[in-house]
């Protein structure tokens, strides 16, 4: 370990400090450590919010359009356009707001039925349930805010009884480092063969990023 001395004088006998170098270099950052938390909080204090992008400007009575079918949430009687009614979806207890949610909807990757699909969300719970994970070890840290399905007893069920969409590959078999793999790459924005190379399974019946780019995308929310 590398030593600074310095001079301290006391008011009987002078004697010198030995101080470890690594700490004189931190002591010598903290100004500038300071410096850069201020601004950091100035920043966080001063950036503007973001706020949700109304659909409808200019009525004043529509805000969103959940199915982009041009009629507003509050005069659609199917916001999510899954063919079930709001008022159905509501007495079935399902989501009215995601065409993923009814009883005969098709299986979708938004695993915690946030309305998003989201890799650190669902990709994460897809892939650690693929590895076997489950209770706390499957949910901790990956479940969306605002999520319908947040129990880690839901999800499993979810996944376990979904098993066959999540071979996304299509050689017959649900597994981690390629279907779980495929589908947090994509949600993260990767295409082509930044999507899939290293990820196709043995005798895949799907194994090009346009077939595995299309098989996902038909099953994730607002795409």
């Amino acid at each position: 370990m590398v030593w600074a001395t310095f001079a301290t004088p006391f008011r009987t006998t002078p004697m010198s400090l030995k101080i470890p170098m690594a700490m004189v270099w931190a002591m010598s950052r903290i100004p500038m450590m300071t410096a850069m938390v201020l601004a950091m909080r100035k920043n966080l204090r001063t950036a503007p919010i973001r706020k949700a992008r109304d659909a409808f400007p200019d009525d004043p009575n529509e805000f969103e359009d959940t199915d982009g079918d041009g009629v507003g949430d509050v005069a659609d009687p199917d916001d999510d356009g899954d063919g079930f009614s709001d008022a159905q979806e509501l007495a079935d207890g399902t989501n009215p707001k995601s065409r993923f949610s009814c009883a005969l909807c098709p299986f979708s990757f938004d695993v915690d039925d946030s309305l998003e699909a989201q890799p650190l969300t669902d990709g994460l719970l897809v892939i650690r349930h693929l590895f076997g994970f489950s209770g706390d070890a499957l949910t901790a840290g990956a479940i969306a805010d605002l999520a319908g399905r947040g129990s880690s007893e839901g999800i499993t069920g979810y996944l376990t009884d979904a098993d066959a969409e999540l071979d996304i590959d299509g050689n017959g078999n649900s597994e981690p480092l390629t279907d779980g793999l495929l589908l947090i790459r994509y949600l993260f924005g990767f295409s082509g063969e930044a999507l899939i190379a290293g990820a196709i399974g043995s005798g895949a019946e799907r194994d090009t990023a346009a077939a595995v780019e299309a098989y996902i995308q038909a099953r994730v929310p607002g795409q």
